[in-house]
């Protein structure tokens, strides 16, 4: 699988974009911050507030992109959780036989780690994904626009 294409707004940014490979069809939503869901904990809407904070002042963030933060922030505050009880019980538990195993908050914390990674990654923070989409211009216009136009001609001569 090859790498995950930027949004033209990121290359900008960094100082990459070149004009010869610009998707001229890249889709461009308005910038707008989505409303905070109310299924996120504390920690959840500390992260939705600095992240889209962020992502608003690189213009890279727009209502298309509510359910993808939302999931980010809530592997982001579950993380946080699986962190904070492994720093209470440790990473390694023991088992009632005297194994020593990888206890189930470390495992839960990687977990989480992966998915915000790839949400992070995808998303680079989602408008990567904008990128790939070619939004294809429309040649001809709506039957029923067209309809309508000559109705309205009609009734004016």
């Amino acid at each position: 699988m090859g790498r995950h294409k930027k949004p033209t707004n990121l290359k900008k940014l960094e100082g990459t974009y070149r004009k010869d490979r610009a998707n001229d069809a890249e889709p461009q939503p308005d910038i707008v911050i989505p409303k905070c869901p109310k299924i996120l904990g504390r920690e959840g809407k500390k992260e939705w507030k600095k992240i889209t904070k962020h992502l608003e002042s690189l213009q890279l963030i727009s209502n298309l992109d509510e359910t993808a933060l939302m999931l980010y922030c809530r592997a982001y505050e579950n993380y946080i959780q699986a962190e904070q009880n492994i720093n209470q019980e440790g990473n390694i538990a023991t088992s009632e036989k005297g194994v020593s195993y990888i206890s189930t908050n470390a495992q839960l914390s990687a977990m989480y780690f992966k998915q915000m990674k790839t949400i992070l990654v995808e998303f680079g923070m989602t408008p990567s994904a904008r990128a790939k989409v070619q939004v294809q211009k429309q040649t001809s216009e709506d039957k029923f626009i067209t309809y309508l136009k000559s109705k309205n001609d009609a009734s004016k001569s």
